[in-house]
């Protein structure tokens, strides 16, 4: 596809998500989720604040951790149903994670607050917080690398970028188109090899391609499904 058409294909999709507001990336992302026995990946469903003004803050209306394929069928209705009537966003971590791992490390703080008499809201908190956490992750053996997640706002720079990545070897596994741009999802490379920066104090880190700043996300939390208030 000639890069006319790419700007084309893109440019499109830009349109129907603005006259539409709905994105589903479903189709798209199913093909990376790899399932095995003893791993996991976290899906959770998030009302934002800035798509619900009226919010005081983001609220997290649902929560899973998806550990086959048919989980996931049985409660994608209900991911829409949400998303639609919340003007909500389900993202799922393309990163497997270690059930043993989750069932230590939750284990862990549910005890730790046994000793220190800490029973307030947030110990209902504590699945997910250990789901998200970053020791969780356990990619060798179910994927075939790491993955990290490119986030492009400006999509007429793409064929620079799918240039630049070709030519450091990066495999490009999927483009999940989000509200503003697109998701590049990556794996075979580190971000050093081809000019990226530790971005402060984060894991994330930044790359610039002829003077525009990109995120590389260590997490790939892409969206699955998502309806924004027109």
């Amino acid at each position: 596809m000639g890069k006319i058409n790419k700007f084309l294909f893109l440019s499109l999709i830009r349109l129907y998500l603005i006259f539409e507001m709905v994105l589903n990336n479903i189709s798209r992302v199913l093909p990376l989720l790899v399932f095995k026995e003893g791993y996991f990946y976290f899906l959770q469903v998030i009302a934002r604040k800035k798509d619900n003004p009226s919010q005081s803050r983001d609220l997290q209306l649902f929560s899973k951790c998806v550990t086959r394929k048919e989980s996931l069928d049985l409660i994608l209705s209900e991911v829409e149903l949400l998303c639609n009537s919340f003007n909500a966003r389900c993202y799922i971590s393309l990163l497997p994670r270690s059930i043993e791992e989750f069932v230590r490390r939750e284990n862990y703080e549910l005890s730790r607050r046994i000793v220190n008499n800490s029973f307030t809201h947030k110990v209902f908190r504590v699945q997910d917080s250990v789901a998200l956490d970053k020791m969780c992750v356990r990619w060798k053996g179910v994927i075939p690398s790491s993955r990290c997640m490119i986030d492009v706002d400006d999509m007429s720079i793409c064929s620079d970028l799918d240039k630049m990545l070709s030519d450091g070897g990066v495999n490009i596994e999927a483009k999940i188109p989000s509200f503003s741009g697109i998701h590049y999802v990556c794996s075979n490379f580190y971000p050093a090899n081809i000019g990226g920066r530790r971005k402060g104090n984060s894991e994330d880190w930044e790359i610039d391609l002829s003077g525009r700043i990109m995120t590389i996300c260590r997490d790939v939390n892409v969206i699955l499904y998502a309806k924004k208030a027109e």
